[in-house]
């Protein structure tokens, strides 16, 4: 539900700044945590050793948040 409100927004927003209502071109961008608090599902990721988390988003070039995902560290992309 959240990810269909969040398109409409965007697309919206797009709109009222005289764009095309889709994007032409995304941007992903990805970061490893090492912070997490007490409980979370964590684990140790890829050739750098980090414990904690990643975090994964998708905008548009206007920098609207299109998806994120968090997962643990030892997950791959």
């Amino acid at each position: 539900m959240w990810e269909r409100v969040v398109q409409a927004l965007a697309r919206r927003d797009r709109e009222r700044q005289g764009r095309y209502v889709s994007s032409s071109a995304l941007v992903m961008g990805s970061q490893s945590d090492e912070d997490g608090a007490k409980g979370e599902v964590r684990g140790e990721g890829g050739a750098r050793r980090v414990k904690g988390r990643k975090r994964q988003i998708l905008t548009d070039t206007g920098g609207r948040l299109l998806k994120a995902y968090v997962h643990p560290a030892n997950e791959h992309d």
